[in-house]
């Protein structure tokens, strides 16, 4: 977690990543299954910057990029196996909280992103694992640390 601190949230307490090496892994007891069930991840996020190029992963589903959320050239980004993209809310504002709700329904292979509570946009993406671990501020190739707070993550299955 390389001295991860944390600072007030748009609830409670959050965690502030400093956008340059903090992370925090989950147990493979954490670990979302997509394979038979429908389910959902939400959390609040409040970017210290946002205008990187590069995409500032705010949360991984595994090591190999099967799905995250991120930000960058002020977009939120929401993309699974790498290729399945999901470009919403342009205009994404730094040191503003966002509320950002992914659903996902096994009968029909649709997700959908909300962002505080509006729907913004729906995909049917190839999910080509079953089970998708959990980090928070993960950096891949291609991708930089976030900067910012992050808070009330969950996953619901």
């Amino acid at each position: 977690t390389n001295n991860l601190y944390f600072a007030s949230g748009k609830i409670n307490s959050a965690f502030d990543f400093d956008g340059l090496s903090e992370l925090v892994t989950l147990p493979t007891t954490s670990y979302i299954d997509t394979s038979n069930i429908n389910t959902s991840v939400s959390f609040w996020f409040n970017a210290d910057a946002i205008g990187n190029p590069d995409v500032d992963r705010i949360i991984s589903f595994k090591t190999n990029d099967n799905f995250h959320i991120g930000v960058g050239s002020n977009s939120l980004k929401v993309s699974f196996n790498g290729g399945t993209n999901m470009y919403i809310v342009a205009g994404v504002s730094a040191v503003t909280w966002y509320h950002i709700v992914l659903t996902y329904n096994k009968a029909t292979g649709l997700a959908k992103t909300y962002i505080n509570g509006v729907e913004q946009d729906s995909r049917t993406p190839i999910i080509s694992s079953s089970t998708l671990g959990n980090s928070f501020s993960a950096q891949l190739p291609g991708s930089s640390y976030f900067d910012g707070r992050l808070e009330d993550r969950k996953s619901v299955v």
